[in-house]
């Protein structure tokens, strides 16, 4: 857990700089991402939000009862990139994603902020 916050942090700096040189668009895309595996009852939505939060995405996390979880999230392409491998590489330690569905949605959503949905 310990190496993947590192990592994270790391990533997190790198978007600092890059967003401070202007290389980076600042135009919001939104996705909604559907995750499988061993996503239910390991954490997963609690520390996506807390991934989201770090990095600045807004949306919403929650469980399908087919097992599945679905994430809404809008952010800048760069934020997105970042979000998404920390999503496929499973945000809690007990978490295994098996299986990463990605669709971009028609419009931006206005989101205040990344929720779980209960």
């Amino acid at each position: 857990m310990v190496e993947w916050l590192y990592s994270v942090r790391a990533r997190e700096r790198l978007l600092r700089v890059r967003i401070q040189e202007g290389d980076i668009s600042m135009a919001d895309t939104a996705y909604t991402i559907r995750v499988n595996g061993r996503v239910q009852g390991v954490g997963f939505r609690a520390t996506t939000q807390m991934l989201a939060d770090r990095m600045a995405i807004r949306g919403d996390v929650r469980n399908q009862s087919d097992g599945s979880v679905l994430i809404h999230a809008v952010g800048t392409d760069t934020q997105m990139s970042a979000f998404r491998e920390a999503i496929k590489q499973g945000p809690s330690q007990f978490a295994r994603v098996s299986t990463y569905e990605e669709t971009p949605m028609k419009s931006v959503p206005e989101y205040n902020g990344f929720n779980v949905v209960y």
